[in-house]
């Protein structure tokens, strides 16, 4: 599948640098052998969601030698969220089920600080409406989950959460209903992206997105100099745009749209580098596709990664990035060194997700996803060119 570039419109106000080289070549041979992923965790029963559900939310991630993984799981008929461990990817303990939740307690963001605790964050549902919770654990074996606490409004839909922690505290996002405008849509009211800020206390949630028309599925990164930053798609009455903004001075940047037209752009997922780089991937008409923000703030020219996916994810490696999504024949994976290489298919399933993604964080590749069962974790090492 050759790679071409994609030329979308982005924002007039974000400055463009040269494309990303783009070229075809031949896995390594050793990757022609079968893949053999691992399981992390059996589901034993049906799921109000697909275990790694969703592309904007971190299920996998590192801390102090040790591997953390977030699935929503099937207990005594409703979903609920686990966190796993593992030092080696192959033995996998449970810090056990972090909700108290009587409903369905899904769509989990996981993160970790740098003291080595687990922070995680879901949606819940007390009845009919989604609420945003919270809870946290030391990360030791035979620890404990702090009593959870909701962060969204009860008033309101609010879920998709995602989670990431720096040096001063946690962020948290979301999307959900603006109150005010409860009835005013099919689904209940307009949907907005909100923000709550944790340094010591949580803050008042404040929406960080504007306009009228609905934004959705909030993906969140800290870079290596502890800068947030945060991707959504949102329309601008004519389709869905991948819009961003970025926390500086202790507020949200006002929001910059990075696509345009009339096909839709959805679903944005990113990680960031040592190197003060962002990478951002997301649906296009079908199409996944991924940009590199440099460390100089300035966005490239996408590149077309795949003519045909769904819930891409990105990840880190030493010479460059790993691309994963979905479609209908299962996970794929495409790997970034300067050149990109050919799709390599991993297997049959969903919701995948990739590890590493954040600064600092150390391991080999990983790509974990969603099969009918339970979760799959395969080690990307022999796959690499």
């Amino acid at each position: 599948m050759p790679a071409t570039t994609r030329h979308l419109a982005l924002c007039a106000l974000l400055l463009l640098a040269p494309v990303l080289p783009v070229s075809v070549a031949p896995l390594h041979r050793a990757a022609v052998g079968p893949v053999r992923p691992a399981r992390v965790a059996a589901q034993g029963g049906p799921s109000a969601a697909p275990p790694t559900e969703s592309n904007n939310q971190r299920k996998v991630v590192g801390s102090a030698g040790r591997l953390y993984a977030v699935s929503a799981r099937p207990v005594g008929g409703t979903a609920h969220v686990v966190v796993d461990w593992s030092s080696d990817g192959r033995i996998w303990r449970t810090l056990g089920r972090a909700d108290r939740a009587a409903g369905d307690a899904v769509l989990a963001a996981l993160t970790t600080d740098r003291f080595g605790r687990v922070h995680l964050a879901w949606t819940q549902y007390d009845g009919p409406l989604g609420r945003v919770y919270y809870s946290r654990h030391d990360g030791r074996p035979g620890g404990a989950w702090t009593v959870p606490v909701r962060l969204s409004s009860p008033a309101a839909y609010a879920g998709y959460p995602a989670l990431e922690a720096d040096a001063a505290g946690l962020h948290l996002l979301w999307y959900g209903i603006r109150e005010e405008t409860t009835g005013v849509a099919a689904h209940g009211g307009i949907y907005e992206i909100f923000h709550r800020r944790y340094d010591g206390i949580w803050r008042p949630a404040q929406r960080i997105s504007v306009g009228t028309l609905d934004a959705l599925n909030p993906a969140l990164v800290v870079d290596a100099r502890g800068g947030a930053h945060a991707a959504w798609f949102q329309s601008d009455g004519r389709a869905y745009q991948v819009v961003y903004a970025q926390w500086r001075g202790n507020r949200w940047s006002s929001p910059a749209f990075l696509t345009s037209g009339t096909r839709p752009s959805v679903r944005p997922a990113l990680a960031a580098d040592g190197r003060g780089r962002l990478h951002l991937v997301w649906e296009h008409d079908g199409a996944v596709l991924y940009a590199l923000r440099t460390a100089e703030g300035q966005w490239r020219v996408p590149v077309e990664v795949a003519r045909g996916g769904i819930h891409p994810t990105v990840g880190l490696w030493s010479r460059g990035v790993v691309v994963l999504w979905q479609d209908r024949r299962g996970v794929w994976v495409r790997v970034f060194d300067g050149r990109w290489h050919r799709p390599r298919r991993l297997g049959g399933g969903a919701y995948p997700h990739a590890f590493p993604s954040r600064p600092g964080e150390r391991g080999r590749p990983i790509a974990l996803w969603s099969v009918g069962d339970g979760v799959r974790l395969l080690d990307l090492t022999p796959l690499l060119p």
